[in-house]
């Protein structure tokens, strides 16, 4: 009686074994389901066995999914043969009994045919062509690590595809990563199978032992916990190995690529000397080598982006978050020298020397901490940044840009920041018989931008004469009982608000506060 063999996704056909002793039967199966595939089988003329073509254009883990699913199909072994060296892996941690693999350089059907005869069907097939005597060749790693690139951006993204990479060559039940984080230390921790929290917590005591050991500046009681979804649900629904211990540990530190300890691996199994044999030891060897040249691409990815939103959280008060975003970008913390259009706001508030005069100190402090929080979140809202604090006044900028007009963002801000006085907190402080107001004077014209300053203290700041005017004109909100004064440079430019603004004096413009109930300028 011949045996009987499937050829899953051979469209040609090209599984050529002995007439005589073997019948193929060749079947299409499609990832949306079987609709191309009749699996259906006579009891006593089941397959021996599925020999599926991992190359055609089909997910073959979906493909032996499908086969697995079948109750009649599950004496039947299966045989994944593909030059994709990811789908293998992922085969391999979800289905390790009874399905196989062979990896080859490149797809070759002598070669299929030749395993199947001298191999598969004399129940001497092993798991995959690349191993010898046991051991994973370099080659078949290397082709694997090449698909975790895109994943360097995303730490514990990149940790989660290298779990099935560790299980493949290691077949441990538990796996821990651990790595410095600063003065504390994660643990990425993954168990494939069902698993007790005694056991995982056992474990990470012999772990952090040894972790310590490599790392004695590290902080023993900061220990933060990363497990995967998967090894959650473990915890959670764990019965099958309640009682059960693990028999095995294994550690190895993971190097950088100048050999420096840049992590460690632990490994755990229910099976006693599972992590014993030469040939393992020389397969962990490369992985970790391997391993830490990823870990450490993401962290330093990881450590550029945590320098840049602390740099972003140390200007974002003086600096738009779009200037502070093109200086990371760039890689540059000072900007290099330029000219430029710019609008300027000058700020004063009216009579400050009567108040630091009749209020304590630390009560004008406060006053002034207070009332600069407001203002310099009304300049930021329109695009602006601080350019100095001169005591009680303020000088803010808008440069000119593509997208907005900044003749317009000054004065809304200059509008915002008069609605805005309502809101400073002057319940503790004595005002003079005139109150509490500010003057605002605002022009535009053409700046020189650059860090000025000695080695001890730099300030990025602006030269010209726009500044001096914008103070001319706060100035003139005295003489002439206005809030916001600005320059006929700045009315010419204006788009958003020209039919609110009207004309004070020669070349001297105003526009009213609108009421705090209406918006519209």
């Amino acid at each position: 009686m011949k045996r009987l063999i499937c050829g899953v996704n051979f469209s040609d056909k090209s599984l050529c074994l002995s007439e005589n002793e073997f019948m193929v039967k060749y079947l299409d199966i499609d990832i949306a389901g079987n609709k191309k595939c009749d699996l259906s089988f006579n009891d006593d003329d089941l397959p021996e066995l599925f020999v599926i073509n991992g190359d055609a254009k089909v997910d073959c883990f979906a493909v032996v999914k499908i086969i697995r699913k079948n109750e009649k199909l599950s004496i039947s072994k299966i045989v994944v043969v593909t030059s994709h060296f990811s789908k293998i892996v992922k085969i391999h941690t979800e289905y390790n009994k009874d399905t196989y693999y062979c990896a080859l350089d490149e797809f070759n059907n002598e070669f299929v045919i030749n395993l199947l005869e001298k191999k598969a069907l004399k129940n001497e097939i092993y798991e995959i062509s690349l191993r010898e005597d046991n051991s994973i060749s370099k080659s078949f790693l290397s082709n694997y690590f090449i698909t975790l690139f895109k994943y360097i951006t995303n730490l514990k993204l990149l940790i989660e595809e290298m779990y099935s990479i560790i299980y493949f060559v290691t077949n441990a039940d538990l796996i821990m990563i651990m790595m410095p984080d600063n003065l504390q230390t994660r643990v990425f921790i993954k168990a494939f199978k069902e698993i007790s929290s005694n056991n995982i917590d056992d474990m990470l005591k012999f772990a952090s032992h040894d972790h310590f050991t490599i790392f004695k500046y590290l902080n023993y009681d900061y220990i933060e916990k990363i497990y995967s979804s998967d090894s959650k649900r473990d915890l959670n629904e764990s019965k099958k190995n309640i009682d059960k211990i693990l028999n095995s540990y294994f550690y190895t530190i993971i190097p950088d690529i100048n050999g420096n300890p840049i992590a460690t691996l632990h490994l755990g199994s229910f099976i006693t000397n599972n992590f014993s044999s030469d040939s393992f030891m020389l397969a962990l060897q490369e992985l970790s080598f391997k391993m830490g040249f990823f870990i450490e691409k993401a962290l330093n990815y990881e450590k550029v982006v945590n320098e840049g939103k602390e740099l972003k959280t140390l200007f974002s008060k003086f600096i738009p978050s779009d200037i502070i975003d093109k200086m990371i970008e760039e890689g540059k913390v000072e900007r290099e020298p330029e000219r430029k259009e710019v609008a300027v706001i000058f700020s004063d508030i009216r009579s400050f020397t009567n108040i630091t005069e009749a209020n304590q100190p630390d009560d004008v402090i406060n006053f002034l901490n207070n009332y600069f929080e407001e203002m310099v979140t009304r300049i930021r809202k329109f695009g602006g940044r601080i350019d100095k604090f001169i005591g009680d006044a303020i000088v803010a900028v808008f440069e000119k840009s593509e997208n907005e007009n900044f003749a317009d963002n000054a004065v809304l801000a200059g509008i915002e920041m008069a609605k805005g006085l309502k809101k400073v907190d002057i319940s503790r402080i004595k005002l003079p018989e005139s109150g509490f107001g500010t003057g605002i004077g605002i022009h535009c014209g053409e700046m020189i931008l650059g860090n000025v300053g000695s080695e001890q203290k730099t300030a990025y700041t602006m030269i010209g004469d726009v500044t001096g005017k914008a103070e001319e004109l706060e100035g003139d909100t005295k003489k002439y009982h206005k809030h916001i004064l600005f320059s006929k440079s700045i009315f010419d430019r204006l788009k958003i608000v020209k039919s609110k603004a009207y004309k004070i004096d020669e070349d001297i413009f105003s526009i009213d506060i609108p009421e705090e109930n209406n918006e519209e300028c």
